[in-house]
C-alpha cells in the first residue's frame, strides 16, 4: 500500500525501464504475465513498474532518477516481502487496524473517482463524436444570426457568486449609484483600474446566460440581474457597439461549427443519460 502511494504520489512519470529492468530503451513492454505470485496472489507487473521508479527517485532525493535502473530482482523481492508481510499480517487480524482501514477506504474512492471521471469523460467524447452538425445547420445558424455574428460588442460587467449580494447591487444602480462606483467596491478593484471592463466582445465570446438580455440593451443601458449557470450572477452595461463585415460566413463557420457541436453534444448526451436511468436500477441510501 505504501509503495503504491508513494509512486501515485510523485508528479514525475517512472522511467521507461521501470517495468523491466533493463537498460534504457523506448520500447513499449507488452507482456501482462505478473512477475511474480505470493501464496496465489499476484504482484503485477503495474506494481512492479511502479515500484521500480520509486526506488530510482529514492536515489536521487532532489529530483529526477539517476539514470541507472533499480535492480529488478532486488525491487521485485521487497515486493514479494511486503506481500508475505501483509498476508500474515491479515492472518493476525491487524487489517482491522483503524488507522489502516481508513486509509484504505481513502485510496479506494480515489481509484473509484478517478474511474468514474475518466470514463465519464470517455463516454462525453463518444457521444460527441457521434452528434454531426451538418452543412446546412450550420449555414443556417449564419443566416439566422449574421446581425449578432457581425457586431461586436463592448461591455461592462459586474460578476457575482451570491444572488443577495447581485440584487443589492441591482438596487443600487436602479437609485442613482454610477455603474463604476458599484464595480469598483464590489470587485474591490485597486484605485486606477478597471477590471470590469472586459473591452469589446465578439458574438461567440458572450456567455451564453446573456443572449436573452443583450440584445435589447441599448448603447449605455445596464441589465437587471442575469442569472447564470454555476452559480454565477451578472449585471452588464453596453458600452459601444461596431459593425464587423469581416466575419463572412467562411470566417465565422468554424466557431460556428464548434458552438453546434457543443449544443447538439450537449442535448444527446441528456438523451442518453435519460434513457440510462430509466434501464438502470438506482437505488438511494436514506440521508444521514
Amino acid at each position: 500500500m505504501l509503495v503504491v502511494a508513494m509512486a501515485a504520489g510523485c508528479d514525475e512519470p517512472a522511467p521507461k525501464w521501470a517495468s523491466h529492468g533493463g537498460a534504457a530503451t523506448t520500447a513499449t513492454p507488452t507482456a501482462t504475465v505478473a512477475p511474480a505470485t505470493v501464496n496465489g496472489a499476484a504482484i503485477s507487473a503495474a506494481e512492479l513498474a511502479l515500484a521500480m521508479g520509486t526506488a530510482a527517485r529514492a536515489e536521487n532525493p532532489h529530483g529526477g532518477g539517476s539514470g541507472v535502473a533499480p535492480d529488478r530482482a532486488q525491487v521485485l523481492a521487497g515486493l514479494i516481502d511486503q506481500e508475505l508481510a501483509a498476508q500474515r499480517a491479515v492472518a493476525l487480524g491487524l487489517d482491522a487496524d483503524p488507522g489502516f482501514k481508513e486509509e484504505q477506504a481513502k485510496l479506494e474512492a480515489q481509484l473509484a473517482s478517478v474511474r468514474r471521471q475518466r470514463l465519464a469523460s470517455l463516454f462525453d467524447k463518444d457521444v460527441a463524436a457521434r452528434a454531426a452538425v451538418t452543412p446546412a445547420a450550420v449555414q443556417a445558424f449564419y443566416d439566422q444570426h449574421v446581425d449578432e455574428i457581425r457586431t461586436r460588442v463592448h461591455v461592462w460587467q459586474i460578476l457575482f457568486r451570491d444572488r443577495a449580494k447581485a440584487t443589492a447591487a441591482a438596487a443600487e444602480l436602479a437609485g442613482g449609484a454610477t455603474f463604476e462606483a458599484v464595480a469598483q467596491r464590489v470587485l474591490n478593484a485597486p484605485p486606477g483600474t478597471t477590471p470590469w471592463d472586459v473591452g469589446y466582445l465578439a458574438w461567440n465570446q458572450l456567455p451564453p446566460a446573456w443572449s436573452t438580455t443583450l440584445p435589447g440593451l441599448a448603447v449605455g443601458g445596464t441589465s437587471g440581474v442575469i442569472a447564470g449557470p454555476g452559480g454565477r450572477f451578472w449585471i452588464i452595461r453596453v458600452i459601444d457597439r461596431q459593425r464587423d463585415d469581416e466575419q463572412t460566413f467562411e470566417r465565422a463557420r468554424p466557431a460556428i461549427e464548434l458552438r453546434l457541436g457543443d449544443e447538439a453534444a450537449q442535448v444527446a448526451r441528456a438523451q442518453a443519460l435519460t434513457a440510462l436511468r430509466k434501464a438502470a436500477r438506482i437505488e438511494l441510501a436514506p440521508a444521514p
